[in-house]
């Protein structure tokens, strides 16, 4: 866990707890993310609707069903 984690803990305090856990698991870069994907392919689909839903409440339009995951986050998972 990344030490900006603790130093400004306030910032996520009211975080939701999936967005809490996937960001604080600091390994998940490149392959990292990928390995993450295959071991745990349910906890991956449903933080990518939970960010899909945080994205919506910004206004945009996003499908909470099967919401598309940015090229550059997940280059290469099978999710």
């Amino acid at each position: 866990m990344s030490l900006v984690w603790f130093e400004h803990v306030k910032r996520f305090w009211d975080m939701d707890p999936t967005r809490f856990a996937f960001g604080a698991d600091d390994t998940l870069q490149g392959d990292h993310l990928r390995h993450l994907a295959l071991r745990a392919p349910e906890f991956v689909k449903l933080t990518d609707k939970v960010v899909a839903r945080d994205v919506q409440a910004l206004g945009f339009e996003v499908d909470l069903t099967k919401p598309q995951v940015p090229m550059s986050s997940r280059s290469g998972c099978a999710t």
